[in-house]
């Protein structure tokens, strides 16, 4: 480390460039969240918040608009003020996070700029631009620190439209305030608007873009002009020596390239004029290159972005005339042959022995250098040049050979990284071993010649055995650890060596003669060995950088592809592939480790999408772990692209066994006949499973054979990425069939069961065919089956219920949905409210039991038409659970659950809106009411025509009834769908149902004896066991929908009688009949279905305290005895029957009493039981018991 790096101006050097690390990976993670409201790519979104999400324009006081404008637009509009709300709920963190972006880019570009003035300054002491700039690490970070604030403004400006940047910021200012936004103004003027469309992309020519906004954050032109004169005249990375040969110049020098066309951006005037110095640049970094990387494979056509510089235009004009670029294609092209023959030859199994790439080294890392340039100038010129160049040059260029140069490189790559680091591991040992046995055999031969071992035709020689002594000598005082040394000493002993076997005495003995080869064969290993060191894997690393094809890489996803499908045991080339991509970590890590390791800073760097601080002053380890795993996570998810096409190739086969299985196998039958065992033996239908199994079983094979693989900081685990992969596709598969059957055109009933049908055929043979294969991929296919299915149902349910909930939408931030393994959207149909099948399917069952147009019959749990056909009932709930599953029908009864708390919510509003009409007559006239009828206690004079009065005024509720029949209608399918679900778990999961009951009344017991006696114990808050007890409760149909408390509400005025208002209201449309309470036949209009109504009003009465429940059956009381009373003082005992009005009334309680579990003794208070025992019995009005 040199004295700069250790210095104070070394230490923020190095911080500022790790920052500007963390804030490019932040900009990228951000691009790909931004709200949806922000970018208003749909006029239905421009429609919505056109007017709460505002740009530049806001601020724009000299138009006549401003701040005051739209805020006083907003809280004029109740709607547009409550969508703010919401608006503002919903995304406020997430606007946080762009806000401290926008800052830590704002405060890189000062401190940048404030780091120049203090070096200027003399603020550090001893430490200059110019020293800073012959420093090796000093020239490196200081080019870094301005290529980086380059890179910074061009991605922000790329990747976040700067129309969104302007609303983003805009809506912080109106959310958060100005106090919080001390740096707004600052700000704003770093992420206005460039005119750069990020939506279209591509190259765009805007006069002045991008130096006009690059100075918005001014840096030094003496800096700026000093820092290019060392870029382009300067080796700054010393990465020349790895690519020795001229022709591989430009790739040597590809990082400072790139660096030097962004930063050229700071000086534009020397794009423009000067001519000579382009000259330079372009003939050192761009001789046979015009497409390069901007950075980590954002890619950049010279040809396109110099066009509006003169002297670039100039100076690259060479490098692009035509007959130049067909020399640079042909010559590239027809290189790939040759070097894939090399690669071939050097993969043979056997061939990267220890020995062979100790000895041919040179030769190995010469292919090396060659396929990586070749590879390199291909995959950028024949992918990323304009369409004039591809069409006229490229066409005919091989991509599948560059792939296949591709996969042959990263192979040799990695096998020659292996083998070098196992000599490393063991190079220590190796050299002592060889040193070892070249002395044994030196002092072998010594003591030959003096006579102690004999050795045919060898005579004693005392001056052979005294020099061969001396050499044994200086064998052993050869050290390792000195390899200079040692090697210059090893080189002699092997030149004395081979010059003593001329003497005739050797000469002529070949014994002696293999003793001196085989020890100049040891000391020459030993000589190789000094030479290999770790610099070896350093040179590999930089020539095998991949990190220009960050973006190029995808595009080659669909070759890998195919390549896979025709063989799967290619996928054993693709792991080392997915190797050398992980060199794209290197750039962006490399300074945020050295801030680590260093320990030049550390912070609570926050993890997580949500959380904010990257980027900022004290940068340390938490920011590498973040940049690290951001990168790491994109290259795993290109490995999940490329292998995706193995569980795609295993579905398309599972769709022919499921195909054969559903509609050509048949079941064996517990008993056959002799004569017809071949028929159902099929043996040819067996054996076309087979071979489809088998071609399932190759493709597992396949992918498994990958071993567990680090990509950057994250494992790959082959199994896994088959299982995930298997997931994503069974998600789609099922979706798919979810949203394409089931949509109801008609909405009848025979539609309805047939759509149903298809589907339980469908589901069932595919999760058959799944289940089946399961053993043979080595995954528990019912598993997850179960828990995908249980995942797409909850997402779609609650994609359903946000839409009753107040709350903007967000389909990534639920919590079943996944980025590796994602639910679809769902289908848009035409016509239809609903988002997706859960809502289609319950619009559906509304529609067939309409409480004006049907009627539900309790005896037989069952929706009748008028004219008494059943529409829907047992059999149909069956066919229901048996298509979507207990699952689908837990989410269905959700669905149901919400809306209701919507009916609930839509009810109360009517209540309390209907008072205030008409400047509050209708209240005035139901206090009159109430006041005439009072005290409920007695009856009224006159109560026929009280009640008349009373029945005119509660016309104007007829909505009121209708809503509460609805929510009855509702809560009745609830029911249903909870008794179906109980049914089917007591009988296919008989224990887990007897369990969870026994559990759910054993603590319904602990919490009744707890409140009877609070000495004794029962679940504490924090507890969440009646919670979770809760949820399985309910899947298992152990629930019950009419004693769930749906909503809080606030006390509703005069609410007992509105409530007793709509009764009264409601009881002229039903028409209760003696068989099996089937109505007449009459228009729809003048119906209502009496059992929806009273499960309704049951419901809405539990959502308020018990005291209007007592109010209201006291006003109904009052009712009933005012009525007889009248009656039997006009007939006198000649009052044999009860009035109509009276017998309405009384069914009507009679049957609230069976449906609510309410005890005759609460109702008698009230209701006098002679009068109700002898209607209910059928006596007469006036007789006694």
């Amino acid at each position: 480390m040199s004295d700069f790096e250790t210095s104070g101006a070394g230490k923020t050097l190095l911080r500022l460039v790790a920052r500007a690390n963390a804030i490019i990976a932040e900009i990228l993670r951000l691009s790909t969240h931004i709200p949806q409201p922000f970018q208003m790519r749909t006029q239905e979104a421009v429609s919505k918040y056109g007017r709460i999400v505002v740009d530049f324009a806001y601020l724009d006081r000299e138009k006549g608009k401003g701040p005051d404008f739209y805020e006083e637009a907003i809280d004029k509009d109740e709607r547009l003020r409550a969508l703010d709300n919401e608006f503002k709920d919903t995304y406020l963190k997430k606007l946080q996070r762009f806000y401290n972006l926008f800052e830590v880019i704002w405060k890189y570009g000062n401190d940048l700029a404030k780091y120049f003035d203090d070096v200027d300054n003399g603020n550090y002491t001893q430490q200059t631009l110019e020293g800073i700039l012959l420093d090796k690490a000093g020239k490196q970070m200081i080019s870094e620190a301005v290529y980086l604030h380059g890179v910074i403004l061009l991605l922000l400006d790329q990747k976040i439209d700067g129309l969104v940047r302007e609303r983003i910021l805009v809506s912080c200012l109106r959310y958060m305030g100005h106090n919080e936004l001390q740096s707004l103004d600052e700000i704003a003027i770093i992420i206005e608007r460039t005119g750069y469309d990020a939506v279209k992309g591509g190259y765009q020519r805007i006069p002045g873009y991008p130096e006009k906004y690059f100075s918005r954050i001014p840096l030094p032109k003496n800096a700026i002009q000093m820092v290019l004169g060392r870029l382009r005249s300067d080796d700054v990375y010393n990465i020349i020596p790895c690519y020795p040969l001229p022709s591989q110049r430009s790739t040597a020098l590809a990082t400072q390239a790139q660096m030097l066309y962004v930063c050229l951006f700071f000086a534009p005037e020397i794009l423009m004029r000067e001519n000579a110095t382009m000259r330079e640049i372009v003939d050192k970094h761009f001789p046979d290159n015009w497409v390069i990387t901007m950075y980590l494979g954002f890619t950049v056509d010279l040809m396109a972005e110099w066009e509006v510089y003169p002297a670039a235009r100039l100076a690259l004009g060479n490098t692009t005339e035509p007959a130049h670029i067909r020399d640079l294609v042909i010559a590239n092209s027809h290189a790939v042959p040759d070097i894939l023959k090399q690669l071939q030859y050097y993969l043979e199994e056997g061939t990267l022995t220890h020995q062979f790439v100790l000895r041919q080294r040179a030769k190995l890392f010469e292919c090396l250098r060659a396929a990586n340039a070749t590879l390199r100038w291909l995959m950028l010129h024949t992918r990323k040049s304009n369409k004039k160049i591809l069409e006229a040059f490229c066409k005919d260029v091989n991509q599948g050979q560059i792939l296949l140069l591709l996969l042959k490189t990263a192979q040799f790559e990695f096998k020659l990284k292996n083998c070098i680091q196992e000599i490393l591991d063991t190079r220590k040992e190796k050299w002592e071993e060889d040193r070892k046995e070249s002395s044994e055999r030196v002092k072998e031969l010594k003591e030959v010649f003096a006579g102690e071992k004999a050795l045919s035709r060898v005579k004693p020689n005392e001056r052979l055995k005294g020099w061969f002594g001396k050499i044994g000598e200086q064998i052993d005082s050869l050290d390792f650890d000195k390899p200079t040394v040692s090697g210059r000493r090893i080189q002699q002993l092997i030149q004395a060596l081979t010059e003593v076997t001329r003497y005739h005495q050797i000469e002529q003995n070949v014994p002696v003669k293999n003793f001196l080869v085989e020890t100049g064969k040891y000391l020459q290993n030993m000589t190789l060995l000094l030479h290999i060191s770790e610099e070896n894997m350093y040179k590999i690393d930089i020539i095998s950088d991949f990190s220009y094809a960050r973006d190029i890489i995808y595009e080659y996803i669909p070759e890998m592809q195919r390549r896979i499908s025709a063989d799967p045991g290619s996928v054993i080339l693709l792991r080392s592939t997915f190797l050398k991509l992980a060199s794209i970590l290197h750039s962006p890590t490399f300074r945020l480790g050295d801030v680590t390791m260093g320990g030049a800073g550390d912070s609570p760097a926050p993890q997580g999408e949500e959380q904010a601080g990257v980027g900022h002053e004290n940068v340390g380890g938490k920011d590498l772990v973040m940049v690290s795993e951001y990168y790491s996570k994109e290259l795993v998810q290109f490995v999940r692209g490329v292998l995706q096409i193995i569980p795609d190739m295993m579905f398309q086969i599972l769709a022919e066994i499921i195909l054969t299985q559903t509609n050509t196998f048949q079941e064996m039958p517990s008993r056959v006949e002799k004569m017809d065992v071949e028929k159902y033996a099929q043996l040819e239908t067996r054996g076309r499973l087979v071979r489809l199994t088998y071609n399932i079983s190759l493709f597992t094979e396949g992918i498994l054979a990958l071993d567990t693989t680090l990509v950057g900081v994250l494992k790959v685990d082959p199994k896994q990425l088959l299982e995930e992969g298997i997931r994503k596709i069974l998600v789609k598969k099922i979706c798919e069939n979810l949203d394409t059957l089931l949509i109801f055109n008609t909405n009848s009933l025979q539609e309805f069961s047939q759509k149903l049908g298809r589907l339980t055929k469908v589901l069932e043979g595919f999760r058959r065919s799944f289940n089946y294969i399961q053993d043979y991929v080595n995954i528990y296919g019912l598993k997850i089956w179960q828990e995908e299915f249980q995942r797409i149902i909850s997402y779609y349910v609650e994609r359903e219920c946000d839409r009753f909930m107040k709350q903007v939408h967000e389909g990534t931030k639920s919590q079943f949905q996944s980025k590796i393994i994602p639910i679809p959207e769902p289908m848009y149909v035409k016509g239809s409210t609903s988002d997706n099948f859960i809502g289609r399917l319950g619009a559906v069952m509304l529609h067939q039991t309409d409480v004006q147009r049907t009627c539900y019959i309790q005896k037989l749990s069952a929706w009748y038409s008028r004219e008494e056909m059943e529409i829907l009932g047992i059999k149909m709930f069956d066919l229901l659970i048996d298509s979507i599953g207990a699952i689908g029908v837990t989410g269905l009864d959700r669905y149901f659950g919400f809306s209701i708390v919507k009916e609930l919510q839509a009810a109360v509003s009517f209540v309390n809106s209907i008072q205030q009409r008409d400047k509050g007559r209708y209240l005035m006239e139901v206090r009159q009411l109430f006041k005439d009828l009072s005290p409920i206690s007695s009856t009224p004079p006159q109560a026929s025509k009280l009640y008349l009065k009373a029945l005119k005024i509660a016309e104007k509720l007829t909505p009121l009834s209708v809503a509460i029949a609805k929510i009855g209608q509702k809560q009745l399918l609830r029911q249903h769908l909870a008794n179906i679900v109980r049914f089917k778990s007591s009988i296919l999961s008989g224990q887990l149902f007897c369990s969870l009951e026994t559990m759910n009344q054993a603590v319904l017991n602990d919490t009744r004896a707890h409140y009877r006696n609070p000495e004794k114990p029962s679940p504490k808050p924090e507890n969440h066991l009646m919670q979770e007890l809760s949820t399985y409760l309910v899947h298992v149909g152990l629930h019950s929908p009419l004693n769930k408390i749906y909503l809080a509400v606030n006390p509703v005025i005069d609410f007992p009688i509105n409530m007793f208002l709509v009764t009264l209201n409601s009881l002229r449309f039903f028409s209760f009949s003696a068989h099996l309470g089937v109505k007449p036949s009459k228009a729809a209009k003048e119906t209502l279905d009496e059992v929806p109504f009273v499960v309704g009003l049951v419901t809405f009465l539990r959502q308020f305290h018990q005291q209007n429940t007592t109010q209201y059956f006291a006003l109904i009381g009052q009712y009933v005895l005012a009525l007889v009373s009248e009656h039997v003082e006009k007939y006198g005992k000649k009052s044999v029957t009860y009035p109509p009005e009276v017998t309405k009334m009384l069914t009507f309680v009679d049957l609230y009493c069976k449906i609510s579990d309410t005890p005759r003794k609460d109702i008698e208070q009230f209701i006098p039981s002679y009068i109700f025992n002898n209607f209910l019995e059928g006596n007469p009005l006036l007789s006694t018991r």
